[in-house]
């Protein structure tokens, strides 16, 4: 009987030294946990914010308070014509800028950020009826025969510029507007020859 007893005590001591070491165990293992959880996670792709400097959010709120489907990525330079009208800022960018897809009003937008600073904008006018009406009465007057196939609205500190491609046969023409429907310049055909133009600029 005694040593039945001892025997008993001995297996209840071996687990109670088991249940102490779970014990453990299960502590140590929500500590990391724990302390895991607490831990700076790495920007996911879905973070539409990832990296983007304070100041460039900010300015991107106050100015587009509305925007939806967000998305920040670095900047990568391109090569742009000298001619372009938005040339000079936007060669002066480089990968530490940033630039923004969003939408905001109805319509997509891309914008691009120095730091804090806005620099332009552009977006895609798929209603040719919100073109301003100098300018439908400038291409109308100048190109009646030629439909209008697509216009980007850009815009900088300065100006607003609208894009006008125009269509006509075989011929195809790109239109650079300011808001009075002033041309500014002109790229493509015209009635079959070649044009390459800055116009109206005086």
């Amino acid at each position: 009987m005694r040593s039945t007893f001892l025997l008993l005590l001995g297996a209840g001591l071996v687990a109670l030294s088991s249940c102490a070491d779970n014990g453990t165990s299960d502590k140590d293992t929500k500590d990391t946990t724990a302390t895991s959880s607490t831990t700076v996670q790495p920007a996911t792709d879905n973070d539409a914010y990832a990296s983007v400097p304070q100041p460039a959010r900010t300015s991107f709120e106050s100015r587009y308070p509305q925007a939806s489907n967000v998305k920040w990525e670095k900047y990568e330079p391109v090569t742009y014509d000298a001619s372009d009208w938005d040339a000079e800022w936007m060669a002066n960018m480089d990968t530490t800028d940033y630039q923004v897809n969003f939408n905001w009003d109805g319509m997509d937008y891309i914008a691009w950020y120095d730091n804090g600073e806005w620099l332009g904008s552009s977006t895609r006018l798929t209603d040719h009826a919100k073109l301003p009406k100098a300018v439908n009465d400038a291409i109308h007057e100048r190109y009646p025969d030629y439909t209008i196939k697509e216009v980007d609205k850009q815009n900088d500190k300065d100006r607003t510029v609208y894009e006008v491609d125009l269509e006509k046969g075989s011929d195809k023409l790109k239109i650079h507007y300011d808001e009075n429907g002033k041309s500014l310049k002109a790229k493509g055909r015209v009635d079959g020859q070649k044009v390459k133009a800055k116009e109206d600029t005086k």
